[in-house]
């Protein structure tokens, strides 16, 4: 896929699992999860996307002057990308926890806070919270409670994987005009146009953009990406008049995260999933970063 597997050195895993398995890249920031309420969201999404089989990493961003790969007082690897492989609430008496489990595919180096394998909590447990909660002991397991998970972690990457069934293909091409970036200027609406229909409530859109990786030189991490995204509008289509504008998504090398995929949801101004209404259609239309690139 790149080549040689040097070119894999320093790469984004959540680049190699896409291309390994054809899934749907998102990246969550868990610095802006602040709120209870987006919290809970968090976790039931996380859980969910658990059960659904979705491959999930979770790592401590590398910011400019730190060095990756620096053991943290926690147990932690600065930049190290750490597996998501169970999410459960749990009844402690009276109380309820929010638990979710890591591994580190090094098999060493885990959390060494509260539930980490040596803690006390585990003391206070009776068999059956024991069972609800499984570990493989020296093979890079460990849990820790939601609350730490986002004191002390940074992003989440979550592959989605898609199933056949579920699965309609299209084959088309990215070619003719381009109007550039700005939905603000007369000049946005000129760029390729797809119309989406949304017929029931409950169904979720869900949009993913991805390119190939260009390697001018022999080192994967001199790449260049193409900056092209994607805005979402909603349309009331009686009279095709935009009516909110709901996303936009990049694939950007200019400053950007240096991740060739980008996936969003439908989300209002509030940062709310829309309810579908009828009357209602999306308009997907797709950009680049400037006038006339293609």
């Amino acid at each position: 896929l790149y080549g040689d597997y040097e070119s894999l050195t320093n790469g984004e895993a959540i680049d190699t699992l896409v291309d390994f398995t054809g899934g749907v890249a998102e990246r969550i920031n868990l610095i802006i999860i602040k709120d209870e309420k987006t919290r809970k969201v968090l976790f039931g999404k996380l859980k969910e996307d658990c059960e659904n089989e979705a491959l999930i990493i979770c790592y401590i961003q590398v910011k400019p002057g730190d060095k990756r790969g620096k053991e943290l007082p926690q147990g932690f690897v600065l930049g190290h990308g750490y597996s998501i492989t169970a999410v459960k609430d749990i009844l402690q008496g009276n109380t309820k926890l929010l638990m979710i489990k890591l591994a580190n595919p090094w098999g060493k180096m885990e959390w060494n806070g509260p539930w980490s394998e040596t803690s006390s909590e585990w003391q206070k447990m009776g068999p059956i919270l024991e069972a609800e909660l499984p570990i493989s002991k020296d093979k890079g397991e460990f849990w820790m409670t939601f609350d730490d998970f986002l004191n002390h972690l940074t992003n989440v990457d979550i592959c989605h994987i898609v199933k056949p069934s579920n699965e309609f293909i299209l084959h088309s091409e990215w070619t003719g005009r381009s109007g550039g970036c700005d939905y603000k200027t007369q000049s946005f609406l000129s760029n390729r146009q797809f119309i989406i229909e949304i017929q029931q409530d409950e169904d979720e859109l869900v949009v993913s953009l991805e390119q190939h990786d260009i390697k001018p030189s022999e080192s994967h991490t001199e790449r260049t990406l193409n900056t092209i995204g994607y805005s979402i509008m909603k349309v009331f289509n009686s009279n095709k008049i935009i009516d909110d504008f709901c996303c936009q998504a990049r694939v950007t090398d200019n400053g950007g995260e240096e991740s060739k995929s980008v996936k969003c949801d439908v989300f209002g101004k509030k940062k709310e999933k829309y309810t579908q209404k009828p009357g209602y259609i999306h308009v997907l239309v797709q950009s680049s970063h400037d006038l006339q690139f293609l």
